[in-house]
């Protein structure tokens, strides 16, 4: 019996109990040009796939995983719709490797992929030697009041508020939550306008519309 489920935030874990790895690289391909044909309200969809065997020596199903999941990232560095063969199994020691070079316990999650608006970000976990830093942020562009005010609170939650619209999540990830209308005050022609703007921007901490509307319309 074969079985397929669902494996992290955006991938599939296949595994097939029949057949030798040249069936289950077909099997792969042919996921992969299904899955390309398809097309959604929201555009094309776009896939890769890594391939592994089982061979003596491994010892563990995580190995088999981890061996899999590296054949998945050549697929993805070699562009989409890609399907890529490991050459050689990851070893027991490399899969436990990463946790003890991290400080972490062994059978830490060392990497998490995962998609935000069509963008592909992998996150890994470095230990405890490496920390956010507010050089790297995500900027959220708000329409409204109510959207600003609801991810201000629900964002901080555990972590820290700070200026002008940043703050810090609970795990010490930098955010700058910000009125789309800032810009279009602040982008105003006559300098004064925007410069009271500026100033008014500079005194809070979440961004208040109003406020900056009023700034703006000062005589």
């Amino acid at each position: 019996m074969n079985l397929s489920a669902r494996f992290g935030g955006e991938e599939f874990l296949t595994v097939l109990l029949d057949g030798d790895i040249a069936g289950a690289v077909r099997f792969a391909e042919r996921v992969v040009a299904e899955t390309r044909a398809l097309r959604l309200a929201s555009g094309p969809l776009t896939a890769s796939a890594g391939v592994a065997t089982y061979e003596e020596g491994m010892g563990s199903h995580e190995v088999l995983v981890a061996t899999a999941d590296r054949a998945l990232y050549a697929a993805k560095g070699d562009g989409r719709h890609r399907v890529a063969r490991a050459e050689r199994f990851a070893t027991a020691a490399g899969v436990g490797a990463g946790a003890e070079a991290s400080g972490r316990p062994e059978g830490s999650l060392m990497t998490v992929a995962f998609e935000l608006e069509c963008q592909e970000f992998l996150a890994l976990n470095g230990g405890p030697q490496f920390s956010f830093s507010p050089a790297i942020s995500f900027v959220v562009n708000c329409e409204t009041q109510a959207e600003v005010d609801e991810l201000w609170e629900k964002l901080s939650a555990g972590g820290e508020k700070g200026q002008c619209g940043w703050l810090k999540d609970r795990f010490g990830m930098s955010w700058q939550i910000i009125p789309t209308a800032l810009g279009k005050l602040m982008g105003d022609p006559d300098p004064a306008k925007s410069q009271r703007v500026m100033q008014a921007m500079l005194q809070m901490t979440k961004i208040d519309i109003a406020e900056l509307q009023r700034a703006y319309d000062q005589a």
